[in-house]
């Protein structure tokens, strides 16, 4: 049997194994730099030490940039990691909450249908 006979026409399992380690980097993120205060507090130090301070100097090679601009890049993917967290734990929230108050209002609607 042939591979493209397998797999779903549009699927790519690189892709959907991107997304699943994404979704864990994001996760991980979220409880080493913020639910932690010895990572938060590791994060605001990356962050005034790297981030916060010039790329490029001078004095320094030209190539220094380029090391200085990934480690900018790292503090970036942590922070942004942490906020595509929060933001999608937030819509599964309010999604959840949204779904059981209309169950509530569907069963509170049942029980005070009275036969005739």
């Amino acid at each position: 049997m042939s591979n493209s006979s397998e797999t779903p026409k549009g699927f790519n399992p690189y892709e959907a194994m991107d997304r699943e380690w994404s979704m864990l980097f994001n996760e991980l993120c979220y409880e080493v730099f913020y639910k932690n205060p010895k990572g938060q507090q590791l994060l605001a130090h990356m962050e005034n030490k790297f981030f916060r301070s010039p790329v490029a100097f001078p004095n320094k090679e030209p190539s220094w940039a380029y090391f200085n601009e990934g480690r900018n890049d790292l503090v970036r993917s942590f922070t942004n990691a942490i906020q595509t967290f929060v933001a999608i734990n937030s819509a599964k929230a309010q999604a959840k909450s949204k779904a059981d108050s209309e169950l509530a209002t569907k069963k509170g609607r049942k029980k005070n249908i009275r036969p005739v």
